[in-house]
């Protein structure tokens, strides 16, 4: 973090780091992936996106306010998303997906999520297509393949394969198998264990870190009185810091973020003046 010079609350940079890390050991490029899950339907809340797309779902719901009032619990989450489904909430069901919203405990915080969804259901892949790839995960791959001094390529982002994508929305909305064109070119060249394996996150447990280390709880404390002192965020805090880690980890992580980019920032004009 000490060389970012905007803020990524993504930790999965990490990760992804140290593999461009090790491969600089061997090869100066690397082939990235990024861009499959988002125009090829990758990630099954799209699919449900896609083919509920005609229901309306911008309100606020009683299963909405069922879920933002429970307590967190294991496997919350993959009921109200089944839930979801079988009540037809689409957008709800998309919501719960995503790292950021589930932060957003507060009813109004939600009901803003739903609305700006339902602005753009009439495309499935616009978020994780134009926001989240372009914002989040290119960047993330960017920064760490250069910070290693290699070159990252997508082959994925040819201009011809995002043209093509459309055509085979059918495909891969009503299939039973994500990405399935994907799969069977993959399944030439790799072998079948690889190409059918489930799909697995590449994040950090930021919970159970922040809960561990000191270093990141100091961290936590810097920037929540560094950005609350310049008046740059208002923050709603718990008065127990391990209430605020347990419920808003994500949230957490991202106040360091932005905390360590500012001062960086600050020592990069710092040295230049």
């Amino acid at each position: 973090m000490e060389r970012l010079d905007e803020p990524l609350a993504d930790t999965s940079l990490f990760p992804t780091y140290f593999i461009s890390r090790k491969a600089r050991e061997h090869v100066k490029v690397v082939l990235s992936g990024e861009g499959g899950d988002e125009l090829f339907f990758g990630y099954y809340q799209q699919a449900a996106l896609a083919r509920m797309r005609n229901r309306k779902d911008n309100g606020m719901t009683v299963l909405d306010r069922a879920y933002l009032s429970s307590p967190d619990f294991r496997g919350k989450n993959a009921i109200f998303q089944k839930l979801c489904a079988i009540l037809k909430q689409p957008i709800s069901l998309y919501l719960s997906t995503s790292a950021p919203a589930r932060d957003m405990s507060g009813v109004n915080a939600w009901a803003a999520g739903k609305h700006a969804i339902a602005q753009a259901a009439h495309d499935p892949l616009y978020f994780d297509r134009d926001i989240y790839l372009e914002n989040d995960l290119l960047r993330k791959t960017d920064l760490a393949t250069s910070f290693n001094s290699i070159e990252g390529r997508v082959p994925l982002l040819d201009p011809r394969i995002i043209a093509s994508a459309p055509a085979f929305e059918n495909e891969f909305v009503s299939g039973s198998t994500s990405k399935p064109i994907l799969k069977r070119m993959l399944a030439r060249y790799l072998p079948e264990h690889l190409v059918h394996r489930p799909k697995s996150g590449f994040g950090l447990p930021i919970r159970g870190m922040l809960e561990t280390s000191s270093a990141l709880k100091y961290d936590l404390e810097d920037a929540i009185s560094f950005l609350e002192d310049r008046e740059l965020v208002t923050i709603y805090l718990p008065r127990s810091r391990d209430i605020l880690i347990k419920r808003y980890p994500l949230a957490c992580f991202a106040l360091v973020a932005l905390y360590r980019t500012i001062q960086n920032n600050e020592r990069f004009i710092g040295r230049s003046n």
